[in-house]
C-alpha cells in the first residue's frame, strides 16, 4: 500500500469518526444542557468541533514525527512499503516492502534510495545482530526471489567491521559462530524487523504519544467541566 493512498485513506477515515463523534458529542452536550438558561450555545459548537480539534491535533503530531524522524533521526516517516533505521557508526538496517529480509548498508557511500552490494554492505538479511563496532548477520542470496514474507532460508552469514567498511563471509554457521565466540561476541541473531523495532523506536515516539493521548484528554476534561457547570445553573 503506497504512502499516498494510506494517507488519504486515512484522511477519508479520520473525517468520518470526526463527523459520527461530532454529532453524537453535540447531541449529548444540547440533551444534558436542554434547560440551562445561557451559554448552551457555545458548549454545544465545542462540543462538535472537538473531535474535528482533535483529528487536526493527530495530524499535525504525525507530520512533525515524520519530518523529525526523516530529516533529523534518519528513520522512516512511520508509514508506507520502507522502514530504515540507524543501528551504528552510519549504518542503516532497510527493508522495502517485505519485512523477512532486507540490507545493512553505509550511508556515507550510499542511498537508502538504492542499495548496490559491495564490501560495506549486505543484502538479502534475514537476521541480524548490532555488537558494536561489529554488525553480524545471516543472509538469504535468493531472498529477492522468493514471494514476500516467504521462506527464511540461510545459505551465508557475514561479520561486517563499522570502522572500516568491510565485512567477512561465510558460507558455514559452524565457521560463523566461532569467528564470531573469538571476537569475544555472544551470539543472538534476531529476525531483521526485531533488530529494525530496536532502533527504530525511541524516547521521541514515546513522547509523540504522550501528546497524542494527553492533550485530547485534557480538551475532553474541560469540555466535561463547562458542561458540569452550566448544567448546575438549570433552575430547580
Amino acid at each position: 500500500m503506497g504512502l499516498a493512498f494510506t494517507l488519504f485513506l486515512g484522511a477519508v477515515l479520520g473525517t468520518i469518526f470526526s463527523v459520527l463523534g461530532s454529532g453524537t458529542l453535540a447531541g449529548a452536550a444540547a440533551l444534558v444542557t436542554r434547560r440551562v438558561p445561557e451559554g448552551r450555545r457555545k458548549v454545544i459548537i465545542a462540543a462538535a468541533a472537538f473531535p474535528f480539534v482533535c483529528l487536526g491535533w493527530g495530524a499535525t503530531l504525525f507530520v512533525l514525527q515524520g519530518i523529525v524522524n526523516e530529516v533529523v533521526l534518519q528513520r522512516d516517516f512511520g508509514l508506507g512499503d520502507t522502514w530504515h533505521a540507524p543501528v551504528s557508526n552510519g549504518y542503516q538496517i532497510l527493508m522495502i516492502d517485505d519485512t523477512d529480509q532486507g540490507w545493512v548498508y553505509n550511508t556515507r557511500t550510499q542511498s537508502g534510495s538504492r542499495v548496490v552490494a559491495q564490501e560495506d554492505s549486505a543484502e538479502g538479511v534475514r537476521k541480524a545482530q548490532v555488537a558494536m563496532p561489529s554488525i553480524l548477520g545471516a543472509t538469504d542470496s535468493q531472498a529477492f526471489e522468493r514471494p514476500d514474507g516467504a521462506g527464511s532460508r540461510v545459505d551465508g552469514y557475514f561479520i561486517l567491521d563499522t570502522r572500516i567498511g568491510k565485512q567477512r563471509r561465510f558460507q558455514e554457521q559452524a565457521h560463523f559462530e566461532t569467528a564470531a565466540r573469538a571476537m569475544g561476541i555472544d551470539l543472538k541473531l534476531q529476525p531483521s524487523y526485531a533488530v529494525y523495532s530496536q532502533f527504530r523506536f525511541g524516547w521521541f515516539d514515546g513522547l509523540i504519544v504522550l501528546l497524542l493521548v494527553v492533550a485530547p484528554l485534557v480538551g475532553g476534561v474541560i469540555l466535561i467541566r463547562r458542561i458540569v457547570r452550566l448544567r448546575r445553573t438549570v433552575p430547580r
